[in-house]
This record gives C-alpha cells, sequence and structure tokens, in this order.
C-alpha cells in the first residue's frame, strides 16, 4: 500500500523527515526521541521523553537503568495493544486499559484514567 500527503492515511503517516542521528553514547542525558532516526546509539542512565510515533531506533542499545516517559497520545496505543493481555492488568495497571464490569475497555487520552 502506498501512502502519500494527499490521502487521509498519508496525512497520518510520517514524512521521512527524520534527523539522523549515528553512532552516539548518551550517559545521564534527558532526551526527547520525537523527529530522529537514532542509529547505533547507546543509552545509559538516561531520561527518554515520546511524544509521537515519529522516531526510529536502529541497532540502538538502552540500558536497564535508563527511564522511559510517554505522553498521553502515545500511552492509548499501549494501552490497546495490551487490552488483551491479562498479564499487564496484574503487573503493570498503568500500561493497560480500564476494564469495564460488561467485558469492554475504556481508552482516554487521560494519564490518570484509562
Amino acid at each position: 500500500m502506498e501512502f502519500n500527503n494527499n490521502s487521509v492515511l498519508g496525512s497520518i503517516v510520517p514524512n521521512d523527515d527524520l534527523i539522523n542521528v549515528n553512532g552516539l553514547w548518551y550517559n545521564q542525558k534527558s532526551l526527547h526521541l520525537d523527529g530522529y532516526r537514532f542509529v547505533g546509539c547507546r543509552f545509559d542512565f538516561c531520561n527518554l521523553t515520546i511524544s509521537t510515533t515519529r522516531f526510529e531506533l536502529i541497532d540502538c542499545y538502552i540500558d536497564g537503568a535508563t527511564l522511559t516517559y510517554y505522553s498521553d497520545e502515545v500511552l492509548k496505543v499501549i494501552k490497546l495493544f495490551n487490552s488483551r493481555n491479562q498479564t499487564m492488568y496484574d503487573r503493570a495497571p498503568f500500561f493497560a486499559p480500564i476494564k469495564n464490569n460488561d467485558g469492554t475497555i475504556t481508552i482516554t487520552g487521560k494519564s490518570n484514567g484509562a
């Protein structure tokens, strides 16, 4: 399937205008990933913030001490992905939608709700 800027779906697919970052090592840095393509980079003890899906990580290493922060919009995608994964409800409810008594789910753009 081909997307272009004249189609409805093309308008939500990011253009290939990401800024390339190659082979850098980040140590104890706070970074916003949006708008960048990281290739062969390393992240140690960092704080990574993601507000959109407009970023790429290619052949990168993220250590266990690096923290990732997600915007409410990105959290909605994560919650939808995890909506049928009971383990997420049990172990990481922040990344799961609200499961209603009638079996439906609720996903909103609020970080304090689902």
